[in-house]
């Protein structure tokens, strides 16, 4: 198994958040990156949207949200 991936470090340095109730972890430490990676979501999101000419995603999951995409009117 060694072969195929490379061995663990022995700490991992994480950010920890609380966000309505809720903790959140990442190992992303950067704001900066962070930032950069939602960002690239909210862009794929628009896209998608404007593609398709949806303006609301009503559903909460991805399978739903994929479910919805491909009944949407128009495809």
């Amino acid at each position: 198994m060694s072969d195929d991936y490379p061995a663990a470090s022995d700490s991992t340095i994480i950010r920890e958040c609380k966000v309505a109730g809720k903790i959140l972890i990442t190992t992303m430490i950067c704001p900066k990156s962070l930032y950069k990676k939602r960002w690239s979501v909210e862009l794929d999101i628009r896209h998608i949207k404007n593609t398709m000419r949806i303006n609301t995603l009503s559903c909460k999951t991805t399978d739903m949200v994929l479910k919805e995409i491909w009944v949407y009117p128009g495809l």
